[in-house]
């Protein structure tokens, strides 16, 4: 036997866990199941990915699960309407430009975490990265939180953070009447991962 074998019946804690898996083998089977799917799963990313007559329907928080977005998208009057409320926050073209990239930027290939999708740069770790702490991007998403909720429109504060990037990027260009095509249905989780 070697040490992790002794624990299991030296270790009051993992004594319990033994006996339990014991008396309740369907316990074990379960566990383990869900244990080895997930190492094999995690790093491929939102179940969207997923494909096959097998993909389990229950929805896992590791899963970083996003909902899908209801209702109506928003119609152009209101990006019309949304973006001229972005504009006159006299948040600067940087401030708005800066925090969609930085949404952007929290996209990880290996594992296909993060993104604008779900807006995760609101939450920890993200919002509390010094680049982030230092270019203002918690100060620009409370403002882009308040338009989203004095607005009647159906936007996610996901969507409101590229069309913050996308109101920025066309300020320096002082054409009037030059637009930039956005498209919604982004969403954010009500909770943050585990």
């Amino acid at each position: 036997m070697n040490a992790a074998d002794m624990a299991m019946i030296v270790d009051p804690d993992y004594l319990k866990i033994s006996k339990e898996y014991r008396e309740n083998p369907d316990v074990l089977a379960d566990e383990f199941a869900r244990a080895w799917y997930k190492l094999l799963h995690r790093d491929m990313g939102p179940r969207a990915r997923y494909l096959g007559p097998q993909v389990p329907n229950e929805v896992l928080v590791w899963q970083d699960p996003v909902p899908e977005h209801e209702g109506p998208l928003v119609n152009d009057e209101q990006i019309t309407a949304l973006k001229q409320a972005i504009a006159n926050t006299g948040l600067t073209a940087k401030q708005l430009v800066s925090t969609a990239w930085a949404s952007a930027c929290t996209y990880r290939q290996t594992d296909h975490r993060g993104g604008a999708n779900g807006a995760r740069i609101r939450l920890e770790p993200q919002v509390g990265w010094d680049i982030n702490v230092r270019s203002g991007v918690a100060d620009v998403i409370d403002q882009l939180e308040k338009i989203k909720n004095d607005s009647d429109a159906n936007i996610s504060l996901a969507d409101m953070i590229v069309l913050g990037g996308n109101v920025g990027s066309r300020r320096p260009l002082k054409r009037p009447g030059t637009t930039s095509p956005f498209g919604s249905s982004r969403a954010v989780p009500t909770r943050p991962r585990r």
